[in-house]
């Protein structure tokens, strides 16, 4: 589902024009990704958990670059990038984050859907949401509602 930047309501999945408020959305969102994305500096706390039974549940932290309501990409530095064997498409991680001008952190599942190594030491994940929340939902949609009011993007 998309969401119309005028009127601020959830729009069914393939239309071109808000069935309440008549306004064009197709260039309201990320043609790719269908969701408007916004930057975001964040530490994003997340674990990581093996496949494979023999395997170990890896602790990280990294940095949130920008995020939707759909999913985040975030960047980890790390002194050995070999040592982060779980990171790769399709695992499933756990991330933990505080949105600007919120007091509680966001505790969110997601699914690995790209990973970017950059050079040795550093690798960006982009992170699909997955069993979002309704609760959760609502605080990314105001944080990000508002994000695009304070840039006068709406």
């Amino acid at each position: 589902m998309k969401f119309c930047l005028i009127c601020k309501r959830l729009i069914p999945k393939g239309q071109n024009f808000c069935p309440f408020c008549k306004g064009d959305i197709s260039s309201q969102k990320d043609k790719r990704r269908g969701f408007v994305r916004i930057p975001l500096k964040e530490i994003i706390r997340f674990q990581s958990f093996s496949l494979d039974p023999q395997g170990e549940n890896l602790s990280f932290k990294g940095i949130s670059q920008d995020i939707s309501l759909s999913g985040i990409y975030f960047e980890i530095t790390s002194s050995s990038i070999s040592s982060l064997p779980y990171l790769k498409v399709s695992n499933i991680i756990w991330m933990e984050f505080t949105l600007p001008g919120c007091e509680k952190p966001l505790k969110l599942q997601g699914e690995i859907r790209r990973v970017h190594r950059k050079g040795l030491k550093k690798v960006g994940l982009g992170v699909m949401f997955i069993n979002l929340d309704k609760k959760s939902y609502k605080i990314l949609d105001s944080f990000i509602l508002t994000y695009l009011k304070d840039k006068e993007e709406i």
